[in-house]
């Protein structure tokens, strides 16, 4: 099997119990017939993924349909992606942080624990938002965290439903309406210059010193 038709194999369940036949009956080999079955198990579990009802919306304020793990299940792209990122294939299944499929690196946050401990469905509803926590996942290394207190305010002034609208025009190319994640600086579709997580951060930065006091500004 070349690269080209591995890279697009996916197995149905006749196909997979053509080939268990085939090759049990005539000479059973033990560990073709787990590859087959694994690899069908996993594809199986990649299209119900696909196709479930994913949740955009998070506790903390993040907006999971920028995200580049989730542009990975939306596209169904996983074995490349996981050739590019040293990673296995189930690390990178997710439907959304309010969802019971989670990635690796969302599946240990506090943030998400801590709300679901307490009962809430937004950071915002907790009687001591802004936490240090929240605020700490904010202003860590990562600049799409920068948005999150803008976005929780913009969630309680105009309600979820408003602002997944708002979100879903905020992260689509405004030449192709194409699509972006936070990271991308032009659309792979049209290559228009895009308005990142980078450009968002240093904005909100500005706009954070403008509000101090004067000699906190000196």
């Amino acid at each position: 099997m070349n690269n080209d038709n591995q890279e697009n194999f996916n197995p149905s369940f006749p196909t997979f119990l053509f080939i268990s036949f085939r090759y049990s009956k005539f000479y059973f080999d033990e560990k073709l017939f787990i590859s087959f079955f694994v690899l069908y198990l996993l594809q199986l579990k990649f299209y119900i993924g696909h196709f479930m009802k994913k949740r955009f919306d998070s506790y903390c304020g993040l907006y999971c349909g920028a995200c580049e793990i989730m542009k990975i299940n939306l596209t169904n792209n996983f074995i490349q992606a996981a050739k590019d990122r040293n990673e296995e294939l189930e690390n990178l299944v997710c439907d959304g942080c309010k969802s019971s499929q989670h990635c690796a690196e969302c599946s240990i946050c506090d943030i998400r624990k801590c709300a679901q401990d307490k009962g809430l469905e937004f950071c915002s509803e907790c009687a001591s938002y802004p936490c240090k926590m929240l605020l700490r996942f904010k202003s860590n290394n990562k600049p799409h965290h920068s948005a999150i207190i803008a976005n929780l305010e913009e969630i309680k002034n105009f309600g979820v439903e408003e602002w997944l609208i708002r979100q879903e025009t905020r992260w689509a190319c405004p030449k192709c309406n194409t699509p972006f994640s936070w990271y991308e600086k032009t659309c792979e579709e049209c290559g228009e210059s895009l308005y990142h997580c980078k450009k968002e951060q240093k904005e909100i930065l500005l706009d954070e010193l403008s509000k101090l006091p004067l000699f906190f500004a000196l």
